[in-house]
């Protein structure tokens, strides 16, 4: 008896081999996951930032004309509401339901493969001031997630 394992020294030796293995497949696991989670949410982040950047050019281009152009409006093109845009868009298009960003070499409603991600650019407007907020929503193993940013913008450089 003193040279072999007795059968209480065997079932202990693997269970505690079985636990070490399979912690490390559940921190395999897990990291996978977060680490697509967090991927979703950094491509949510920069096509917030993009939908503002969109935004804020359709602003930008208006105070150029309004200095040459003695009627032109720095707010023309963006009306209060619930829209949607990408990069190849020259103006805010209506949300209705919206449609999902496709993406292909970039990301844009027109071509490519459908992507999880939906953009809502919702304005609102006071004379000298315009609300823009930009909400990014995308499923994701059946829970819907949504990440959004705002900034107000002005007439000019003007607050």
């Amino acid at each position: 008896m003193k040279n072999g394992f007795i059968l209480l020294e065997v079932l202990i030796a693997v269970s505690i081999i079985v636990s070490i293995i399979g912690g490390a497949f559940i921190l395999i696991w897990q990291t996978a996951s977060f680490t697509e989670a967090a991927s979703f949410r950094l491509t949510a982040s920069y096509l917030c930032q993009e939908g503002l950047e969109l935004t804020r050019h359709i602003r930008d281009g208006n105070w150029l004309k309004s200095r040459t152009v003695s009627d032109f409006a720095w707010d023309t093109g963006l009306p209060a509401g619930e829209w949607e845009m990408d990069y190849n868009d020259s103006s805010l298009t209506p949300y209705g339901s919206g449609h999902y960003l496709k993406v292909g070499q970039f990301y844009n409603y027109d071509q490519g493969v459908l992507s999880p991600f939906k953009r809502k650019i919702t304005i609102s407007k006071t004379s000298n001031v315009i609300s823009a907020s930009v909400e990014v929503s995308w499923t994701e193993r059946g829970r819907t997630h949504n990440f959004t940013v705002a900034e107000e913008l002005y007439n000019g450089l003007q607050p």
